[in-house]
């Protein structure tokens, strides 16, 4: 391939209709146009009762918002709210909007204010668009979205990336058009040669060449960062495909398998193409109705950045040429597959690949058959298949036995996982393993794991209860009338909770972890009614951070009440923090200086 002669020939416009289907398809890159507006008074001729009451032949000026619309470039004065930087619109029984009177005369019914950023349909066109002030739109905008086009020149296949723009001038008005950025061209013997039309400077600016250069190192362009006004920091990156293609027939790209590639919605194309340098068996696939699972690896590998040849091989035999060889299966079975027209993706050869390793008797087509039938069920299939050894057939028929359907393979999954728990990791029974009643087995088995849970938990909490109790034990106290004292289990803050109808319930974790010690303040001669509850930050000094009876001091059938602590438990729970909590509090921290001393 002469590069000077390619150099010439290569377009310097896109395919016709790309920049159209770019304003048609691409509104959420470039948002809708804009309704541009600017406050301006405007002079209303004098109303029939001012000519009756002979006040005023002149009429009278109002506010009003000048608009233009970028979409049609019709303008229209509609009212302005007074003291707003908004304008009004009035939506019709079909939803159409339409301009407000001017003289203050609309239906509040159906006038909506529109602000900045809103989006209305104009009055003219039905376009949408979005309003913004005339003076934010000074000096222009020029948003951006890069495009690739699949073109055939002089017999050669060809990659374009466009850079096609919105130019928006201070009125509001759009312009769209298109600049060439980069170019890969596939030459005679499969390698790509690029060549640019831009040139990148600091801060993702391009500037225009004037003309296509060649470059040495062919990188994708797909990811470059470009800038575009209104994306963050002005900068953003991607592409999107112009979804029309050129016949590849006697170019290039015609034994590449690209078209096929393309029909499923293949990208990105430059990795396609690198990968089907390094393996052409490729193309066999993609031409034999296996491109989608081609489409799902190359893609797999551009979205977590993997080299393709890599991601590749976790799928395919890349040294291999036949299909069936690559996917390391029978001609046969192959066959039968393209016979049945069946499309495979990375999940089905995932699975296929999981089920092999377990040493599974089924071949291809009778494992994606059995696959289709367990449908979600099938990765628990598959795990049981290899803790258990089991089979996907016996398992289908003690399913069916049970009457239950194939994707409630968990089921049995979960009872297996119960079972082994709860009888210590041992051997399970073939009894065990597949239940005369699996339903029943399950319930019974989830409920003892739960109740076992429940009690390790208990025990845990209690522990932390028992090591509350020992530490700040001694701080319970009493003046003969109230007294404070302790919880001794989980229960109590429970009970606590229940009946003054407030949340200490749910402090156990905190108590026990001595973020929040919970003390209760009760009458000496009825210590087991709840009263009062206090609770002590001793992470912080020692120091109060509650103390509510009930309902928060809220009362009445629905809290709608409120009252204030009594003046005795308030100066009770003072003097004990004073002359028990915080005399104890400071000798703990003496002691723990001298340890550290």
């Amino acid at each position: 391939m002469e590069i000077g002669y390619i150099i010439k020939r290569l377009p310097e416009a896109p395919p016709e209709g790309l920049v159209k289907w770019v304003e048609n398809t691409q509104e959420e890159k470039f948002g809708p146009p804009f309704c541009s507006w600017k406050s301006e008074r405007v002079r209303l001729g004098p109303t029939l009762e001012m000519l009756m009451c002979e006040q005023s032949t002149k009429g009278c000026s109002v506010w009003a918002a000048d608009c233009r619309c970028g979409a049609c470039g019709e303008d229209f004065y509609t009212a302005k709210v007074p003291g707003e930087e908004a304008i009004l619109m009035v939506t019709g029984e079909d939803g159409s909007y339409y301009t407000a009177e001017l003289d203050g005369g609309w239906d509040p019914t159906c006038t909506e204010i529109q602000r900045e950023g809103d989006e209305f349909y104009c009055p003219f066109c039905g376009s949408k668009v979005q309003l913004i002030h005339r003076r934010k739109l000074n000096g222009g905008r020029k948003q951006q979205v890069m495009i690739a086009s699949v073109q055939v020149v002089e017999g050669y296949l060809g990659i374009f990336y466009w850079m096609v723009w919105r130019s928006i001038d201070e009125w509001g008005l759009s312009t769209y058009g298109a600049s060439p950025k980069d170019c890969y061209i596939l030459s005679e013997n499969g390698t790509l040669v690029k060549f640019t039309h831009m040139r990148k400077n600091m801060y993702a600016i391009y500037s225009d060449l004037r003309r296509w250069e060649y470059r040495q190192h062919v990188t994708d362009s797909v990811d470059d960062i470009y800038p575009d006004w209104g994306s963050i920091n002005n900068r953003k990156c991607g592409a999107e495909l112009y979804p029309v293609f050129p016949s590849l027939v006697g170019t290039t790209g015609e034994k590449t398998g690209l078209r096929e590639f393309l029909d499923a919605n293949g990208w990105p194309i430059i990795d396609y193409l690198r990968l089907w340098r390094q393996a052409r068996g490729v193309e066999n696939l993609c031409k034999t109705g296996q491109a989608t699972l081609v489409k799902d690896i190359v893609r797999q590998a551009y979205r977590y950045s993997y080299a393709v040849r890599i991601e590749a091989g976790k799928y395919l035999n890349l040294k291999k040429a036949k299909p069936h060889e690559m996917l390391g299966i029978g001609k046969a079975e192959y066959k039968a597959l393209r016979q049945a027209k069946v499309e495979l993706d990375t999940v089905k050869l995932d699975r296929w690949n999981q089920y092999r390793g377990y040493s599974g008797k089924l071949t291809f087509i009778e494992f994606l058959a059995a696959m289709e039938r367990f449908g979600g069920g099938i990765r628990d299939a598959l795990d049981l298949m290899q803790e258990y050894q089991d089979d996907l057939p016996k398992l289908e028929r003690y399913m069916a036995k049970q009457g239950m359907q194939l994707r409630d393979i968990y089921e049995l999954r979960d009872t297996r996982k119960a079972l082994r728990n709860l009888y210590g990791g041992r051997v399970l029974t073939a009894e065990e393993l597949w239940p005369k009643n699996l339903h029943r087995m399950h319930e019974e088995a989830t409920l003892l794991a739960a109740q076992m849970a429940k009690e390790k938990q208990s025990k845990k909490l209690q522990k932390g209860f028992d090591q509350v109790l020992s530490i700040y034990g001694h701080l319970q106290w009493t003046d003969g009338d109230l007294c404070v004292v302790l919880p001794k289990c989980n229960n109590d803050l429970i009970r606590e909770g229940s009946v003054l109808r407030h949340c200490v319930g749910m402090y156990g974790n905190d108590h026990i972890m001595g973020n929040s010690v919970i003390f209760f303040i009760r009458h000496y001669r009825r210590p087991e009614r709840p009263y009062y509850t206090l609770a002590i930050n001793m992470t912080q000094g020692g120091k109060e951070s509650q103390l509510h009876g009930y309902g928060n001091e809220r009362h009445g059938p629905n809290k709608e009440y409120s009252h204030t602590i009594p003046d005795k438990v308030r100066k009770f729970c003072d003097r004990w923090e004073s002359d028990i909590l915080q005399p104890w509090y400071r000798a703990q921290e003496q002691k723990s200086m001298e340890v550290s001393a």
